[in-house]
């Protein structure tokens, strides 16, 4: 028996049928061969991956899901895309887009395939919109993986919920939380996540900020927002950080799109007033609440420039005011950090993952990756050698 089979041994999955889990991918065989062999024993109705990669790499990925469909017996549908690449990320949303409009299943979620999903709280979280109707998007808390031994909390504050029944509620209560809400990678109804997309398409909100926005803030516009303290999923940032001459960390924009386009400070006057209405019109015609109006540019530029980019780091809105206080701040350990914010930032930082709050799910995700980083450089697929890992 393989380390995930004996840690999920005996435990009920059977919501999973429910669920259809899509994967965009790009010129990374390592990260998808990873990503797939863990999911793949789980019972997923079925698995989309959306691959937009080169060709040499995209032959690799045919390899790898042939091979993963006869080791397990999950539906793999592989989609490949030529979209060419835009300056501001939209084919990003034109292959996700797709991908999704392809579900079949009441309930769907994506993930990156740098991603591990904890099945257990996909579970929960269908278990609850099935006996929820108000609710439009469940999960639980998510996690990344910033250095072999560091496991930090991510996606804003995890433990927000929105319950008010009234939308405009919603809403200020997200702008009351003042971080970005996270909602992306829940779990969703397959009806919504697809009106996402194709919304996407007839506002041609195909823009890597302004469309993350309206995925984020779509969902809301229908429904209640439930997040259980669970852990949803660990994301592999290992490799986003390279050290170079005296340790200084150096960000690897390839390994996050977030960081690759232009942020939304250097867009061009017209370009974001353009995108701003078509976003702010696609969100109240989806609503019965023309109030929201207000509320949509708040949240925006919450979301994108009350916080900001120096260097390819986000600064705290505490630093804003000096080049010196964000140089101070990069140098501080991250428990400090933690506590100046649970003082003077909300608690925006939060503390990292102590290891015996690590659940044996966590444990065996941490494992997988330390494991399989040394093929990270070559790019090779391992899901060969993963099996053995204990």
């Amino acid at each position: 028996m393989d380390c995930v089979y004996e840690t999920y041994e005996g435990k009920d999955l059977s919501q999973l049928q429910k669920v259809t889990l899509v994967i965009p991918t790009h010129n990374r065989n390592y990260y998808l061969s990873r990503c797939l062999w863990y999911h793949a024993h789980f019972p997923f109705a079925e698995i989309i991956v959306a691959d937009s990669s080169d060709e040499s790499k995209r032959r690799v990925n045919h390899q790898t899901i042939s091979e993963i469909q006869q080791m397990f017996s999950t539906k793999i549908t592989y989609l490949e895309y030529d979209f060419p690449a835009e300056e501001y990320g939209g084919e990003i949303y034109r292959k996700w887009g797709d991908a999704v409009s392809r579900v079949e299943t009441e309930f769907s979620l994506s993930c990156t395939d740098k991603e591990f999903l904890i099945p257990m709280t996909i579970a929960k979280s269908v278990m609850f919109l099935d006996e929820h109707p108000d609710y439009s998007i469940a999960d639980g808390r998510y996690y990344m993986m910033k250095a072999m031994n560091l496991v930090l909390p991510w996606q804003g504050v995890n433990t927000l919920e929105l319950t008010s029944n009234d939308v405009l509620q919603r809403l200020n209560g997200l702008l009351n939380s003042n971080v970005p809400i996270g909602t992306q990678f829940a779990l969703q109804r397959s009806k919504i996540h697809k009106s996402i997309f194709s919304n996407m398409d007839t506002y041609n909100l195909y823009d890597l900020r302004f469309g993350e926005t309206e995925i984020e803030l779509f969902p809301i516009l229908y429904g209640k927002l439930m997040r259980c303290p669970d852990a949803m999923s660990l994301r592999d940032i290992t490799q986003n950080i390279k050290m170079t001459g005296f340790n200084r960390g150096t960000i690897v924009k390839s390994e996050s799109s977030y960081l690759r386009y232009p942020w939304i400070s250097d867009y061009p006057k017209v370009r974001y007033e353009k995108y701003l209405n078509s976003l702010t019109e696609c969100l109240i015609n989806n609503s019965d609440e023309k109030v929201i109006e207000k509320v949509i540019e708040k949240v925006f530029h919450q979301r994108y420039l009350g916080t900001d980019l120096d260097e390819g780091k986000m600064k705290h809105p505490l630093l804003n005011k000096s080049s010196f206080m964000r140089y101070i701040w990069k140098k501080l350990p991250y428990e400090f950090k933690v506590i100046i914010s649970k003082y003077f930032g909300s608690g925006m930082v939060e503390p990292r993952l102590r290891k015996n709050k690590m659940t044996k799910e966590i444990k065996i995700i941490i494992r997988l990756i330390k494991s399989t980083s040394k093929y990270y450089e070559t790019d090779s697929i391992v899901h060969h050698m993963m099996g053995d890992i204990r």
